[in-house]
């Protein structure tokens, strides 16, 4: 039995040793978003954003890491709100506690009363700065690509001589909205 704990609790030590949570903040520069009513194109402060999420990682090797992680962000222009659920995989090349490492996160939108649903990507490179095993500084840049499924309220424009003289209410139009962006990040590993 003291040879079972004793199995137990080196095993359970090691696997905390595996476990890191990354909490980061990413800065989205936007440079096309496709709607049904309209697009947009360019780096302009009209298609900015953000997110800022939790991910939790599980170190495989020294090498390869596996986690999940949920986000909050804010799409500007028109307005949109998203929650991310995504699982995500680190690659690290090289093995030192200075590193860099390429990333991918793929995942669904929460669809909430205050957030829109559809899907979720993003990929590129990452900085790790390791000061301690359960405490660093982590830096991202890399393409962000969210699909959402956006309600917009209709209204027609009626006149006999094509001039505006009321909105009719058209009801409701469910349609999706594509947004790429440039993603710039920094955060904390603990």
């Amino acid at each position: 039995m003291p040879c079972l704990c004793f199995l137990f609790i080196s095993f359970t030590a090691r696997s905390e040793d595996r476990i890191h949570v990354h909490l980061d903040y990413n800065q989205l520069f936007g440079f096309h978003e496709n709607y049904k009513y309209w697009s947009a194109s360019g780096f302009n402060h009209s298609l900015s954003g953000f997110d800022l999420g939790i991910t939790g990682m599980y170190t495989v090797n020294r090498r390869l890491s596996a986690g999940a992680g949920v986000a909050l962000g804010r799409l500007h222009n028109p307005g949109r709100t998203y929650i991310p659920v995504y699982a995500t995989l680190h690659y690290a090349p090289f093995t030192k506690s200075v590193r860099p490492y390429l990333f991918v996160k793929a995942g669904h939108l929460a669809g909430t009363k205050i957030s829109e649903t559809g899907t979720f990507f993003s990929t590129g490179a990452g900085y790790k700065i390791k000061f301690r095993e359960h405490f660093g500084l982590n830096f991202t840049l890399g393409y962000h690509f969210v699909h959402m499924m956006h309600e917009i309220r209709i209204y027609n424009a009626t006149g006999s001589d094509g001039t505006f003289i009321y909105l009719e209410d058209a009801g409701i139009n469910r349609s999706a909205a594509y947004r790429h962006s440039v993603a710039l990040g920094a955060g904390f590993i603990f």
